[in-house]
């Protein structure tokens, strides 16, 4: 699950609720972030939150694999097209691992500003009607996850993308009987 909220938007929400209170803040933040995944919209991935680095700012500067050397706003400016407004947000680090033997592994700057909260708050896991109203979508019954996906595969063929998909949803399979349980009662249970 992907929030609406940019991870800039929630910074500043907890900015105005502990008022000013730095080392709340910080902690608060911390507790938030660190460990939590985000998705970056600019290139569809998600990045694990491993700290949250204060000294760096949008006008940071980095090498580039070639050699320039650019700021991260003007990396993502000139890139993707995405005009950074907030000038002072601190900068999100994820430290991601190499995939291979022998790669080394990547560290990546993130924007608060580009990136999106993922997954469920623990607010959100205790709200029993949020939970009931996600569970509506997650836990489709076969009749309605068949149609979901027929819509779905409806929509990807009829495209611009010359995608060819079989829209029959048909694949073998097999219903097994219930078996039985034998614990105290030596005759099982169904």
């Amino acid at each position: 699950m992907i929030r609406t909220e940019s991870v800039w938007e929630i910074l500043c929400y907890e900015r105005k609720r502990l008022k000013q209170d730095m080392t709340s803040y910080d902690v608060a933040l911390q507790n938030l972030f660190i460990g939590q995944t985000v998705f970056a919209r600019y290139n569809n991935r998600m990045y694990r939150i491993n700290r949250i680095n204060y000294d760096q700012t949008p006008y940071s500067e980095f090498t580039l694999a070639d050699g320039n050397v650019t700021s991260l706003k003007g990396y993502f400016e000139k890139l993707c097209n995405f005009v950074i407004r907030e000038d002072h947000q601190p900068i999100l680090v994820s430290e991601v691992k190499a995939k291979q033997a022998g790669e080394a592994s990547m560290v990546v700057y993130l924007i608060p500003e580009l990136v999106y909260r993922t997954g469920l708050t623990s607010e959100m896991r205790h709200d029993f009607r949020c939970m009931k109203e996600l569970s509506a979508y997650i836990r489709l019954d076969p009749q309605s996850r068949s149609q979901t996906t027929t819509r779905l595969l409806e929509k990807i063929i009829g495209n611009e993308w010359d995608i060819v998909l079989n829209k029959d949803l048909d694949f073998p399979s097999r219903e097994l009987e219930a078996g039985r349980l034998y614990g105290a009662d030596p005759q099982g249970y169904a």
